[in-house]
């Protein structure tokens, strides 16, 4: 909906058809492997870049799935503020999903 803002109704469609099939492969179909995989690579990233922040997490039993799911599933929008949700789109548009990488390690610090 955050897109129909700035896109008319067709433009939306092919933008999400793009986000689901280009950007984010096999992020939003049953199995969810893409997103699986994502959620698997940020544990390893949070683990060399905040390993005391990795350490409190597990001390906790607070799986980084628990926040970070959404946060890649949604792409960050209604997760952070609107200015940043709108930088943090433009990345990804440009970048792909290393912005949401970058995103999530910068919200964690």
């Amino acid at each position: 909906a955050s897109l129909l803002l700035f896109c008319s109704e067709e433009e939306t469609f092919w933008l999400l058809s793009a986000i689901c099939e280009e950007l984010l492969p096999e992020y939003y179909n049953k199995h969810m492997l893409g997103c699986l995989v994502d959620q698997e690579v940020f544990e390893i990233l949070v683990e060399r870049f905040l390993p005391r922040l990795r350490s409190h997490l597990i001390s906790v039993f607070l799986p980084i799935g628990v926040f970070a799911l959404p946060w890649f599933m949604c792409l960050f929008i209604d997760q952070l503020p609107w200015e940043i949700t709108l930088k943090t789109l433009d990345c990804f548009f440009a970048d792909g999903s290393c912005a949401l990488f970058v995103t999530a390690l910068t919200t964690l610090t």
